[in-house]
């Protein structure tokens, strides 16, 4: 399903996930999911390795996902996530043309808006560039500065401007413009080595289906 490991060395490596798959099984014995097709090839080659993800992106999203060799450096991994030590910066579609070239959006959210209004709310930040702009859509570099579930389709929906291809948060069938899945991808990744203190960076290219759609606007990214 075109998954490709970027990187990789003895405790940690980086996987760029395609669009449509799991990072972990939605049900038991659920083998269609990237950590466990991750594992059955181990198995095949005969490597004594699980892939233990470090964090997840959303079915929908394509791009970077890191994974650890064993439960000991998966907590360590986590442990960088949760003190915002990693560094992720994301490509999306948005519909629309914000306010301002860069900016920032910050919003208390819950992981299930809009469809309760139950459980604690939490702080989400988003900081944004935009790189490119359609005639009713903008490219934007988003980078992270916390980690709520479905943070970016969410606050880029309260703000008016729904990525494209958005079903979940926002309607479709609101905007002319469309795409198969919500526009996002997990597009750069930087931290320090847990172990070397090297500085890793990743890079995963854009999705053939996120470059078809620039084309097909008569966009380009600089």
């Amino acid at each position: 399903m075109g998954m490709r490991i970027l990187y990789e060395d003895d405790v940690l490596f980086v996987v760029d996930k395609p669009a449509g798959m799991l990072v972990l099984p939605d049900q038991p014995q659920a083998t269609l999911d990237l950590t466990s097709r991750l594992n059955a090839q181990f198995q095949e080659k005969g490597l004594a390795v699980r892939a233990r993800p470090c964090h997840r992106i959303d079915k929908e999203t394509s791009g970077l996902v890191l994974f650890a060799k064993s439960k000991q450096m998966q907590q360590r991994l986590m442990d960088l996530f949760r003190r915002r030590r990693v560094e992720k910066i994301y490509l999306a579609f948005i519909h629309g043309r914000l306010p301002a070239v860069s900016g920032e959006l910050k919003s208390y959210i819950r992981d299930t808006w809009p469809y309760t209004r139950s459980g604690p709310a939490k702080l989400a930040v988003t900081r944004y560039h935009v790189l490119s702009r359609g005639k009713s859509f903008s490219a934007v570099r988003l980078e992270l500065m916390t980690g709520r579930t479905n943070q970016i389709r969410i606050q880029f929906s309260q703000e008016g401007h729904p990525l494209v291809g958005e079903r979940r948060f926002a309607r479709a069938r609101d905007f002319d413009l469309t795409f198969r899945r919500a526009a996002l991808h997990a597009w750069k990744m930087r931290l320090q080595h847990p172990i070397t203190g090297a500085d890793l960076r990743w890079e995963a290219e854009v999705p053939a289906d996120m470059q078809e759609f620039l084309r097909g606007q008569g966009v380009r990214l600089p």
